[in-house]
C-alpha cells in the first residue's frame, strides 16, 4: 500500500475532501481541576464523563494572580502572577476514577484554587466546519469553559466561521445607581462596592484574571486586565486588556449638576512570559447610571482559540476571539469594551488567504440627548489580544487591533471633554511552539515505547487512519506494521524521521470489513528495534451505492439503498458543499441535476461511501 503522499495533488486534496468529519457548535469539554498531584502525574477532575485514554487535552489556570489594593493609582496593578495563565497540551494516559493521569510529565504548576481547567482537545484525521464552531462561554462560578481547541492531523476546511468571540472574561453588570451624588465630596476612590447602589459609587468592574473580595468590585480603577467601572456620576467604563492596555472611559464633562469627572481606567497590559502564559481579554467596566436601564454593561473579553492542523482551507471564513463591544448610553455613562482574547495557530500551511482577527472590543456610544450642560462618559475600546503562529504571518487579513473608543453624540454646552481612549493594539508573534513537556512519565511504560507520544490507529469513512506524534530525540525510521492472519506482521509504511516534525500520519485504504492489527516499528542504527503497543481496528461492511452517468453534465443518478433521513450532499475539490438533498421516502435511485455546477471534480457523500464525479 502506497503512502498518500504519492497521489497527485488534486487527487489527495479530493481523498481528504472523502475522510471529512464534519464538526460544528461547542465540540470541547470542559472539566473543572479539583486537586494538581504533580508526583502521580495526574489531576482529580469534578467528573471525567467525556475523557477517555489517549484523549489529547490542554491544562489552563484562568486566574490567580496577585494585585495591589492600595486606594491610589497603582490600584490593580500586578504585584505577582503565581500560576496564572499556565497551560500546557497532554495526553490523557489513564483514567481512575476522578483522576486523570498523563503521557508526559507536567511542564508548569497550577493552583486548583485559582479555576484550573481541563479542556478536551477533539482530534480528527481531517475535518470540514459545517456550521459556526464556537467555544463555550467562560463561567466563573463553575470555573470552565472559555476556550476552543481543536487538532486536526491532516486538513481543516471551513465552510463556517470559527469564534471564540465574547466568550473570556465577563464585561461589568449593569445597576441603577440612586441620584445621590457631591461635587464637594466626589465619590473618586479607585474601588467601591458595586453591589450598593444607594448610591452606587463606583459601577461593576470588568472580570479579570484575578478574583477579589465584594469591597473592591466597583470603581474606577483597573484590576489587572478587567477595567475599571465609571464613577459616580455617570462616568463612562475602561476598556479591558490582555497583553496591552485597555483605553479609558470618557469622563462626566457636565457643567451643571454633577460635574466630577471619575472614569473607569483600562485594563493593564498582562506580561505572558515569552508565550507561556495565557489568558482571555479582561472584561470591560460598566459606565455609571442613574437612569432606567437604557444602558448595556461592559463588554466580555474575547476567549482562548487553540488550533492544530498540517492545512487550513479558511473559504474565505473567519478565524476570531475578539472583545464584545461595550453598552451603549442616553444621558448616562456608557461602558467599555472587552479585551481580545488569544490565539493559538499550530497550522503549517495554509491554502488561501486568511481572515484571523482578536480584535478589541469598541466601547459603547453616549448620547447626551442635546440637554445643555449635561455631558457624559462615553465607553473606553478594550485592547487588541494576541495571536500566535507556528511559522510566519499567513497572507491575508490578521488584526489585533484595538476597540475604538464610543462616540460621544448631542452634546451642548459642555466644559472641556474628557474623551474616552482606544484600546492599544495586541500582539502577532511568529515562530511559536505550543506548550507541552517532551519528558514521558512513568505512566507511558504501560502504553507506548520510549519514543512515542502518542500513537494511534482508528476507522474513519471505510479507511485506517494512523497518526502517532515522536518524542525526542526520533529514532531514524519509523515503520508501520499490520497483522496477517497468519500471525505475522506485514510492513505497509516506511519512512524516515524527520526533525522538528510534530505528527506523523499514514491512511491504510481499500480494505474490506473485518478486524485488523497495527503497530509501529522504530529503528535506531547500532540498537535494537523499539515496538509501539497493538492497537486493534474493525472496519464494518459499508453499504454499496454507485452513481452514473460519470461524466456527467445535466445531471447524475445515485443508486443503492437510500432510506429516509438519509443526506446526500456534493462537496467541491475544497471540501465546500455545493448541494445537499434529505431522503424523505425509500427509494432505489435518486436524480440530481448538476447543470448549474461548474466543470470539475466532485465529491459525492452518502452515509459513509465517497463517490468521486466528474462534470463537464
Amino acid at each position: 500500500m502506497k503512502p498518500l503522499l504519492t497521489i497527485p495533488a488534486i487527487v489527495l486534496s479530493l481523498s481528504w475532501a472523502c475522510a471529512q468529519t464534519p464538526i460544528s457548535g461547542i465540540i470541547n469539554s470542559y472539566h473543572r481541576v479539583l486537586e494538581y498531584l504533580p508526583v502521580q502525574n495526574c489531576v482529580r477532575v469534578d467528573n471525567t464523563s467525556g475523557l477517555g485514554i489517549t484523549d489529547k487535552v490542554m491544562i489552563v489556570q484562568m486566574k490567580g494572580i496577585t494585585v495591589s489594593v492600595v486606594n491610589n493609582n497603582s490600584f490593580g496593578s500586578v504585584s505577582a502572577y503565581n500560576d496564572a495563565g499556565n497551560y500546557e497540551i497532554n495526553t490523557i494516559c489513564d483514567i481512575r476514577g476522578d483522576s486523570v493521569f498523563f503521557i508526559q510529565q507536567f511542564l508548569r504548576t497550577y493552583n486548583p484554587q485559582h479555576k484550573v481547567q481541563l479542556v478536551r482537545i477533539p482530534q480528527y484525521g481531517s475535518a470540514i466546519v459545517t456550521d459556526s464552531l464556537k467555544a463555550a462561554a467562560w463561567d466563573s462560578a463553575a470555573g470552565k469553559g472559555g476556550v476552543l481547541a481543536i487538532a486536526v492531523t491532516d486538513q481543516l476546511i471551513l465552510n463556517a466561521p470559527v469564534s471564540a468571540d465574547a466568550r473570556g472574561f465577563r464585561g461589568g453588570a449593569y445597576a441603577q445607581s440612586s441620584n445621590t451624588c457631591s461635587n464637594f465630596f466626589p465619590a473618586d476612590n479607585e474601588f467601591y462596592n458595586a453591589s450598593s447602589t444607594s448610591p452606587q459609587n463606583g459601577s461593576w468592574k470588568g472580570e479579570s484574571a484575578c478574583d477579589l473580595a465584594m469591597t473592591y468590585s466597583g470603581g474606577k480603577g483597573a484590576v489587572a486586565n478587567g477595567a475599571g467601572g465609571g464613577n459616580n456620576h455617570n462616568n463612562g467604563g475602561g476598556g479591558g486588556s490582555n497583553l496591552s492596555t485597555g483605553g479609558v472611559g470618557g469622563g462626566n464633562s457636565s457643567t451643571t449638576g454633577c460635574t466630577v469627572s471619575n472614569p473607569g481606567k483600562g485594563g493593564y497590559a498582562l506580561s505572558s512570559n515569552s508565550g507561556a502564559r495565557i489568558f482571555p481579554g479582561g472584561g470591560g467596566g460598566t459606565g455609571h447610571s442613574n437612569n432606567v436601564a437604557v444602558t448595556g454593561g461592559g463588554g466580555a473579553g474575547g476567549g482562548i482559540l487553540f488550533i492544530q492542523a498540517a492545512t487550513l482551507i479558511s473559504n474565505g471564513y473567519s478565524i476570531s476571539a475578539g472583545g464584545a463591544k461595550g453598552g451603549s448610553a442616553i444621558g448616562d455613562g456608557a461602558s467599555g469594551g472587552g479585551g481580545g482574547g488569544t490565539i493559538i495557530m499550530d497550522v503549517i500551511s495554509y491554502s488561501d488567504a486568511v481572515n484571523i482577527s482578536a480584535k478589541g472590543g469598541d466601547g459603547g456610544d453616549e448620547d447626551d440627548e442635546n440637554y445643555s450642560g449635561r455631558c457624559f462618559g462615553e465607553g473606553g475600546g478594550g485592547s487588541g489580544g494576541v495571536i500566535y503562529f507556528k511559522n510566519a504571518t499567513p497572507s491575508g487579513t490578521v488584526s489585533v487591533a484595538g476597540g475604538v473608543k464610543g462616540l460621544k453624540l448631542n452634546y451642548l454646552g459642555c466644559a472641556s471633554l474628557v474623551q474616552a481612549a482606544p484600546g492599544s493594539a495586541g500582539s502577532i508573534v511568529t515562530s511559536y511552539a505550543y506548550k507541552q513537556s517532551a519528558v514521558m512519565s512513568t505512566c507511558v511504560s504501560a502504553a507506548l515505547a520510549g519514543q512515542l507520544l502518542f500513537f494511534q490507529a482508528k476507522e474513519e469513512n471505510g479507511q485506517v487512519l494512523v497518526n502517532w506524534i515522536p518524542a525526542q530525540p526520533q529514532p531514524d525510521k519509523y515503520v508501520l506494521q499490520r497483522k496477517l492472519q497468519d500471525g505475522s506482521w506485514q510492513t505497509i509504511y516506511t519512512t524516515a524521521s524527520v526533525a522538528g516534525k510534530p505528527s506523523y500520519l499514514y491512511a491504510d485504504a481499500g480494505l474490506r470489513a473485518g478486524r485488523y492489527y497495527y503497530r509501529l516499528r522504530m529503528e535506531q542504527a547500532g540498537g535494537p528495534p523499539a515496538f509501539s503497543s497493538v492497537v486493534p481496528v474493525v472496519i464494518k461492511e459499508m453499504p454499496h451505492y454507485s452513481v452514473y452517468p460519470n461524466p456527467a453534465s445535466a445531471y447524475i443518478i445515485v443508486t443503492g439503498d437510500l432510506a429516509p433521513g438519509e443526506e446526500i450532499c456534493l462537496y467541491d475539490y475544497t471540501g465546500r458543499k455545493v448541494y445537499s438533498q434529505t431522503v424523505t421516502a425509500p427509494q432505489r435511485m435518486l436524480k440530481i441535476h448538476t447543470t448549474k455546477l461548474p466543470r470539475g471534480l466532485y465529491v459525492l457523500r452518502v452515509q459513509e461511501s465517497n463517490l468521486r464525479v466528474r462534470l463537464h
